[in-house]
């Protein structure tokens, strides 16, 4: 109830919010990433979602700052390294 209401007041306050992307993942996987602009500040948030019974079951954060992102000198570009832990019930 308490993050419903502070989301609320959020989006009242003239947050836009727009679909960035909206995947499947196996079988039982989503990933979602979100634009988030409140006044002159943007940014994104992106999850990824296990779905069990037509209910969302675990939820993680996916942090794609460079600082939480793998890079190596060695390398010709950046690579960004997501782990996403997803189960399938049905094979």
């Amino acid at each position: 109830e308490e993050v419903f209401e502070r989301e609320a007041s959020k989006l009242a306050n003239g947050t836009k919010v727009t679909l960035i992307h909206f995947r499947k993942i196996g079988l039982d996987c989503i990933d979602i990433k979100l634009g988030l602009v409140t006044g002159g500040e943007e940014h994104a948030v992106r999850a990824v979602t296990t779905i069990t019974a037509k209910q969302a079951v675990t939820s993680k954060e996916i942090d794609e700052s460079p600082e939480a992102n793998f890079w190596s000198p060695e390398l010709t570009t950046t690579l960004m390294v997501i782990g996403a832990d997803c189960k399938s019930l049905v094979y």
